[in-house]
């Protein structure tokens, strides 16, 4: 039987990069299962093995368990405490295996421990350090984490919602043919009061590429009632009686709040709006854009968000779209396109194609979401067979953050033929 034999535990500075902590992860697992092929233990077999080495099946499934992935990152917080890993290399140990393979697990475990204490000094903070480091395992792991966050932030901030969902919509400008029209549809379902407070439920902006913003007129997608202070909503798809709203607003931005109410499910709202913003961004790169971004801002907690981008099909971007994470605590307003990389935050989610239409973006989420689509499609004057639709979903997104679906700008073809021109 070819063994493994390792030396001592390496230098804590090398537990800095996620290489040195899945090499040190690995060492574990590796050491592991050679001390089980060695003794003739299978470890998936967990009662049978577990009932001849005269231990609980829950104390070997814990240790055995770890011989049974690759993904190291993704089953780290299920690494057992030294005294459980202690208990079962002494039950193997009295089959007869070799000094040196039960050596290295303990050289191997040594090490761990020292690994935990050097990058985050306990096995909590280790646990929710790891996910980052690993784009395999966000979805999975992060996903219980953001859980946890979900119910703190309810708590703190006393709301939350059901779905908070946004559509954009993207079609050529009429009479206009390096311009496009912008729509977008949004709204929280089932928001709820966990006290008396006021939310902002809606904002609305538009940049270039150098950050600056510029005004456009929102063409809202049915007539404004009085009452919602010039919030665009679309009073069918609102819960009754329509949520009371006010507005403030600053140099460059509108918020509009959900004033207090009824706490809980007696206060509950479900609150839809909709604008659409003629000729307001050019089709091809220029002087002050390379690359087109759709923002979704993120600040109340949700179980669930929603992202779908529907691009009629006259539109030459190349889709999918890319979709960032972008951290709204250490940049909380604005636009600044060289800091989308930098201040991304990890996801492994991915966009899906929907096809063509808008049949497939039915979801359950959003009670009577098709005929908002046609709604908006009707509203600009097109032929929803004409849409190709994309999604992007999250579960317990973190706030605050932005959704940004962006893509490559393409060149004009009047500068395209003006270059081969001049060659």
């Amino acid at each position: 039987m070819a063994s493994i034999t390792f030396g001592d535990a390496s230098a804590p500075g090398e537990y800095g990069t996620p290489e040195g902590i899945v090499r040190v992860l690995n060492r574990l697992r590796s050491a592991l299962t050679e001390l089980f092929l060695s003794a003739g233990i299978n470890p998936s077999s967990t009662r049978a093995s577990a009932r001849e080495l005269g231990l609980s099946k829950d104390l070997f499934w814990r240790v055995a368990r770890i011989t049974l992935t690759d993904n190291m990152f993704a089953h780290s917080n299920q690494i057992p405490p030294r005294a459980s890993i202690e208990r079962v290399v002494s039950a193997i140990e009295k089959r007869g295996v070799s000094t040196e393979l039960i050596r290295n697990v303990q050289v191997a475990m040594r090490e761990f421990e020292k690994m935990v204490e050097s990058t985050s000094s306990d096995r909590t903070t280790f646990e929710i350090m790891l996910p980052g480091l690993s784009a395999d395992n966000i979805t999975q792991r992060q996903e219980s984490i953001r859980k946890r966050a979900y119910l703190s932030n309810s708590s703190i901030w006393g709301v939350q919602a059901q779905t908070a969902f946004k559509a954009f919509f993207m079609i050529p400008s009429e009479n206009q043919e390096n311009m496009i029209d912008l729509a977008n549809l949004s709204g929280l379902i089932d928001f709820r009061r966990l006290r008396k407070v006021a939310w902002p439920i809606y904002q609305r902006q538009i940049y270039n590429d150098k950050g600056v913003t510029y005004s456009q007129t929102c063409e809202p997608i049915e007539k404004i009632p009085e009452a919602a202070g010039g919030l665009p909503i679309i009073t069918e798809f609102c819960s009754r009686p329509l949520p009371s709203l006010s507005w403030r607003e600053t140099e460059t931005v509108r918020y509009y709040d959900i004033e207090p109410d009824l706490i809980g499910n007696a206060g509950s709202n479900t609150c839809v709006l909709g604008g659409i913003s003629r000729r307001s961004a050019g089709r091809y790169r220029d002087e002050n854009n390379d690359r087109g971004g759709l923002i979704f801002e993120l600040i109340t907690p949700v179980k669930q968000v929603i992202v779908d981008l529907l691009i009629h099909r006259e539109l030459p971007f190349k889709m999918p779209p890319e979709v960032i994470l972008f951290d709204r605590l250490s940049c909380p307003g604005g636009y600044s396109p060289e800091m989308e990389d930098k201040k991304q935050l990890p996801h492994s989610n991915k966009v899906i194609s929907l096809g063509s239409g808008t049949t497939g973006c039915s979801t359950h989420h959003i009670p009577g979401y098709l005929q908002m689509l046609d709604r908006v499609i009707e509203k600009l004057g097109c032929d929803s067979e004409k849409f190709n639709a994309f999604r992007f979903t999250m579960n317990f997104p973190p706030i605050p953050t932005a959704i940004i679906m962006r893509f490559d700008l393409p060149i004009s073809p009047d500068s395209v033929s003006f270059l081969n021109a001049v060659r």
